[in-house]
């Protein structure tokens, strides 16, 4: 499930186990300067305190008097970036104003922050057999992304050494734009498949999922398989893939539909291949104004 921030109470009704930690981008964490997040870790970790603190909504769950464990999949950025790493001049995107292309510092600092993220995530989450790192989110030109395919490739070829050297079980995920998007192919072609362990993707699709999907007059499972497609021939072999948001507007499909479309959605993915989905329930379940799947 995603950001599930304030609807902890339902995580245990939809049987979900992974959370996005939005909490823990690089913007939140070093807000003021490279080296702040391992700095405050080292400190917190000397004084036997954990940091950064979980939030109880997500990581203290109980369902009937038991626990129920969650599992964090860290983000590097979500639509932001530390002010003192960017971004540079005119590659921010119409949108999200404060995500764009790496400046110096920014080039020096995120493979510290990396380590330091990948640090605390194996030590947090020993048990866990992987640890899914998603690099970026929704890097869409012009809208949330506007330097180049390179620029961008830059984060991943920054993050992907410093996450595996301080995370043996690190999996480096990314870019999770939309199916068909135009970015998808300039991004393979500056090497991107370098750089991932996995390719995460935002698989909205209208209502139906049978018969519909985010590139018109195609299908849900046309979409998946040309996606795949991509990544194989990118990259030299089959990759995993994670969807890590979608979902269903109830304002828009009925509450009936929303269920229905997310139940079978999910069960088209995993059968073509997926490790698994993210249901962006806290926006997309309680929404009465169309989304993103409604772009």
């Amino acid at each position: 499930g995603g950001f599930a921030s304030t609807q902890g109470a339902i995580i245990p009704f939809l049987g979900i186990r992974y959370i996005l930690a939005s909490a823990g981008g690089w913007k939140n964490l070093e807000p003021n300067n490279a080296g702040q997040f391992a700095a405050a870790h080292a400190a917190a970790k000397a004084a036997g305190q954990q940091y950064p603190q979980q939030n109880p909504v997500t990581n203290a769950v109980t369902y009937n008097g038991v626990p129920w464990p969650t599992f964090s999949i860290p983000e590097i950025t979500t639509s932001n970036m530390p002010s003192w790493a960017g971004p540079l001049a005119g590659t921010a995107g119409t949108s999200c104003s404060q995500f764009g292309a790496l400046n110096p510092a920014g080039v020096a600092g995120l493979p510290g922050f990396d380590t330091a993220l990948a640090t605390e995530v194996a030590a947090d989450y020993a048990d866990q057999s992987q640890h899914f790192y998603q690099v970026t989110w929704e890097p869409e030109s012009t809208w949330c992304y506007g330097g180049t395919p390179a620029q961008l490739v830059q984060y991943f070829q920054l993050s992907y050494a410093s996450l595996h050297a301080a995370d043996p079980k690190a999996m480096v995920m990314g870019p999770t734009l939309f199916f068909g998007d135009a970015n998808v192919p300039p991004l393979w072609a500056a090497g991107l498949g370098n750089y991932l362990d996995a390719v995460s993707i935002h698989p909205y699709v209208a209502f139906p999922p049978e018969t519909n999907s985010y590139v018109s007059n195609s299908t849900l499972v046309a979409s998946i398989r040309n996606e795949m497609s991509m990544a194989t021939a990118a990259v030299g072999h089959a990759v995993p893939f994670i969807g890590t948001e979608s979902g269903f507007n109830s304002g828009v499909t009925g509450l009936l539909n929303q269920a229905l479309g997310n139940v079978r959605e999910n069960i088209i993915l995993i059968g073509e291949g997926y490790k698994a989905n993210f249901a962006f329930y806290p926006a997309d379940f309680w929404n009465s104004s169309p989304t993103e799947d409604q772009k």
